[in-house]
């Protein structure tokens, strides 16, 4: 998944071509393991890792993101809500 990570972060790849690379036999396969891994789509995590390459207007690199471990952060590079774990859901 770290591999399919980077490839999303840098765009080069369709999700659905990831998904084979991978040895997934659908996209949607693949989506559902992504999102167990990371917490996140791979279209979402694809979409934060953009957002973090584009700094706020007027703050140099105030963006918010994706970590390197996969955890969305917020402009502020604390944790966005949405990506934390839900406490009402047990693992």
């Amino acid at each position: 998944m770290s591999l399919a990570r980077d490839a999303l972060s840098r765009g080069t790849r369709s999700i659905s071509e990831l998904a084979f690379a991978t040895g997934y036999k659908s996209e949607s396969a693949f989506s559902t393991a992504f999102r167990r891994v990371t917490g996140s789509s791979p279209k979402h995590f694809r979409e934060a890792s953009n957002r973090a390459d584009r700094p706020a207007p007027g703050v140099p690199g105030a963006g918010g993101g994706v970590t390197r471990s996969g955890q969305v952060t917020g402009r502020e590079g604390m944790a966005a809500p949405s990506a934390l774990p839900d406490p009402s859901v047990s693992s």
